[in-house]
């Protein structure tokens, strides 16, 4: 399909087209918080990093959460988690830790480079 935006491929359709070609599988479960109140398992304060998956770790010990960078940029990003965390690592793609990641309370960061697919194990407090 084609879609129309301002400025150049970068600034809107990564996002677009995946929206696009795989929608978002939405699971209803039991929650604690205020009626009403939404927030985010997960959030990524670069627009041009992707996240891929959010899942419970193969062997139940954290969650797993895969992302990838889509503009060729090296930099800083912050992952937000919506509960406190413990402790995180980056992992290999069959979740075995690579190193450990600092923790400061429900945020971690990365130094992520160009296109680079990273895979997190956020281990909930």
């Amino acid at each position: 399909s084609i879609l129309p935006h301002a400025g150049s491929w970068n600034e809107a359709t990564v996002r677009a087209a995946y929206a696009l070609n795989d929608p978002l599988i939405v699971g209803r479960g039991e929650g604690r918080g205020a009626r009403g109140e939404v927030s985010s398992l997960i959030a990524c304060d670069a627009p041009n990093v992707i996240v891929e998956t959010v899942k419970r770790a193969e062997d139940g010990n954290g969650v797993i959460v895969r992302l990838y960078e889509t503009q060729r940029r090296r930099g800083a990003i912050a992952l937000v988690a919506g509960f406190p965390l413990a402790a995180a690592a980056r992992t290999n793609l069959l979740e075995e830790e690579k190193a450990a990641l600092a923790v400061e309370g429900n945020s971690v960061q990365y130094d992520i480079r160009p296109y680079e697919i990273v895979t997190l194990r956020l281990v909930p407090a």
